[in-house]
């Protein structure tokens, strides 16, 4: 089994499903098992990503973005008004 086992699979299906690279200081919902080994101790395995999740980040930093340019534009307006 490779180093990262099988999470580098899950790693290519999230790219893919997502059209996002898998980057440092991405978000990301991640389903994993945690099992111990005699042997080797702790593992980690990558059950799921969930490529759904990053889209409701961007989705809300979207929704962010537009509140804050409506309230700059309101608090313009008011300005120009002299309200």
């Amino acid at each position: 089994m490779a180093a990262w086992g099988n999470a580098s699979q899950r790693i290519k299906d999230f790219e893919a499903s997502s059209g996002r690279k898998f980057t440092n200081n991405i978000r990301v919902l991640v389903k994993v098992s945690i099992n111990f080994h005699k042997v080797f101790g702790l593992a980690l395995d990558f059950l799921e990503i969930n490529p759904s999740f990053i889209y409701e980040l961007l989705n809300q930093k979207t929704r962010n973005t537009f509140a804050a340019c409506y309230e700059l534009s309101h608090y313009n307006l008011k300005s120009r008004r002299g309200v």
